[in-house]
């Protein structure tokens, strides 16, 4: 499979209505906007796994800044949804 092939089902799984809802779920979920680090050395580095992969996630969809900032207000990030 190629890489476009995949971030097209990333695209097909994440950007539809129900998929929008998931992601803003995994922004705080994933640390999508907030430090990883915690007194506990070994929960940071738990926390800075859930954080790789929302950046995984975000690389694949290739979202703007402008859509990740409407997707952490909870509104629809995009067009036509």
């Amino acid at each position: 499979m190629t890489l476009t092939q995949m971030q097209d089902l990333y695209r097909a799984t994440f950007l539809g209505k129900d998929g929008q809802v998931v992601l803003q779920d995994l922004m705080g979920r994933c640390f999508a906007n907030a430090t990883t680090f915690v007194d506990d050395e070994r929960q940071s580095l738990l926390n800075e796994g859930r954080r790789q992969l929302w950046l995984h996630i975000n690389t694949m969809l290739n979202l703007t800044p402008e859509q990740i900032a409407r997707c952490q207000l909870g509104l629809p990030f995009i067009q036509g949804e």
